[in-house]
């Protein structure tokens, strides 16, 4: 099947049920350095692809923008990211001894924070089990870096490190990424997903103000998408987060909040 440009694209990705992942080759129309057009197409039917009479493979997995995407949707790009992070935590306990706190400190924020928190808004619909995975290394980066024993408290070691756990930060950063969405900081094809409830009804519901319509989810994919999960949390936020006026306001009211 010839797919001339990516509406072709998107109208067989309208069409079609659950996934299975496919990589586009790299596009050479005038040289071999010409970008990547695409790394990864959800189809379950197995149609033959072609961009320009240029062939796509099908493939279980692929990488795009250093995430691996799996043809089930698995997420086990969090193991590889577990492995990374284990090995980071090594080289901080190896120095432990020989530098100051606040010098391990930078080193977690530099070679460990940035792997819990890189694309989590793709990846926070992974399973409970992968979940807690990466919760255990957290709690245990607290320890080696306070030096606590092995039975302290996860809660007391990450007050005095003022840190949140990994769901709340994730929470925090889809609650983020949903204002900027609602109040036109983000393109439209992000926005067009969410609709207001109060443009779907003429009534007008308490604490209605702000409120999203959510989607009527029939799958465990539409449970565990954005546009399901973003909408509910969304919901979920008191009016007086919801209307504000300012992502900086909104992040002074969200920082006081659990999501526990």
């Amino acid at each position: 099947m010839p797919v001339n440009d990516f509406t072709d694209i998107i109208q067989i990705l309208r069409n079609a049920p659950p996934p299975q992942v496919y990589r586009a080759f790299k596009y050479h129309k005038n040289s071999p350095h010409s970008p990547t057009l695409g790394n990864q197409v959800y189809l379950s039917a197995n149609p033959s692809l072609a961009i320009n009479n240029f062939p796509v493979e099908q493939v279980s997995s692929t990488k795009s923008f250093g995430v691996s995407i799996d043809e089930n949707l698995s997420w086990n790009h969090i193991e590889t990211v577990c492995e990374k992070i284990s090995s980071a935590l090594g080289l901080i306990w190896r120095i432990i001894d020989f530098v100051p706190f606040y010098t391990l400190l930078n080193i977690f924020n530099g070679l460990v924070t940035p792997q819990f928190d890189y694309c989590s808004l793709v990846w926070d619909c992974c399973s409970i089990s992968l979940a807690e995975k990466l919760q255990k290394l957290q709690k245990r980066v607290a320890r080696i870096l306070l030096s606590a024993p092995y039975d302290s408290s996860a809660t007391d070691l990450f007050h005095r490190l003022h840190w949140k756990n990994l769901r709340n930060q994730r929470l925090f950063a889809k609650a983020i990424m949903m204002f900027k969405i609602l109040n036109g900081e983000i393109p439209d094809y992000s926005s067009n997903k969410f609709i207001f409830r109060d443009d779907t009804t003429s009534y007008r519901l308490r604490n209605s103000e702000m409120r999203l319509a959510l989607p009527q989810p029939h799958t465990n994919y539409v449970h565990k998408s954005f546009s399901y999960s973003g909408a509910a949390l969304w919901n979920s936020l008191l009016t007086d987060i919801r209307v504000s006026k300012t992502l900086v306001e909104f992040k002074t009211k969200l920082s006081n909040l659990s999501f526990e």
